[in-house]
């Protein structure tokens, strides 16, 4: 059996055709892929009770205030657990070949798994310190605690035929279309604070991907040699 992916993206065509041999009636899977490792379980944060700040005396005035608060230990929230998650094109492959050898039954699942981004869950962790500039105090951000969950986006079909020994089937309908960002900017000019706005330009442009499985099924003797060719 033989399957070839279309990958139709960017005007870009990508084309893999991997190859399996399987018996009638037993279930084969072909997979390009690659293995994505996302954190499922964080520990919270740790954070200390009690923070004492230090209190400054004027000998000569007698004027009382707060000093600048110590060095805090704070640890973020940090992954503890871990799974492992397919991600590119899966096709599961269940054939069942007739009694006369001139014709398969096949059942055919593909799948295309795509990683879109994390969402952030979590809270960044902050502290107010004494600013020196308003004489008041002011918020400093200690650590991001950055909590990250994948987001993937998943294509599949269900398909159940019976096709002639050597013949080829499409399967197609399989089509997404995200909204990509696109930035540009004059080079120096742009990178300028306040007036790099002017020499900047922001633009949404849809991306849309197509992929069909083209399937050719072929019956073979347990030496590999095609049936219909006796």
């Amino acid at each position: 059996m033989l399957m070839r992916g279309l990958n139709q993206k960017k005007g870009v065509d990508l084309v893999v055709s991997p190859s399996t041999v399987t018996r009638s009636g037993q279930q084969s899977k072909i997979e390009i892929i690659r293995e994505f490792i996302y954190p499922t379980e964080y520990e919270p944060p740790e954070l200390p009770n009690t923070i004492s700040t230090p209190v400054l005396v004027n000998v000569v005035t007698g004027e009382v205030r707060n000093g600048t608060p110590p060095l805090v230990p704070i640890t973020p929230a940090n992954p503890t657990s871990f799974e492992t998650r397919p991600v590119g094109v899966v096709l599961d492959v269940l054939p069942t070949v007739s009694a006369d050898r001139y014709y398969v039954d096949i059942a055919l699942n593909p799948s295309v798994t795509d990683f879109d981004g994390f969402i952030n869950y979590g809270t960044p962790i902050t502290s107010s310190a004494p600013s020196t500039l308003t004489g008041g105090s002011s918020v400093v951000e200690i650590t991001p605690n950055q909590i990250l969950m994948p987001v993937f986006s998943v294509m599949k079909t269900e398909t159940n035929l019976t096709i002639a020994d050597g013949s080829t089937l499409v399967i197609g309908g399989m089509l997404q279309e995200k909204v990509q960002k696109v930035q540009d900017k004059t080079k120096i000019l742009g990178d300028l604070p306040i007036f790099g706005r002017m020499f900047q330009s922001e633009a949404y442009a849809p991306v849309r991907t197509a992929v069909v499985f083209l399937v050719t099924v072929k019956v073979v003797d347990p030496t590999g040699k095609p049936f219909r060719d006796r």
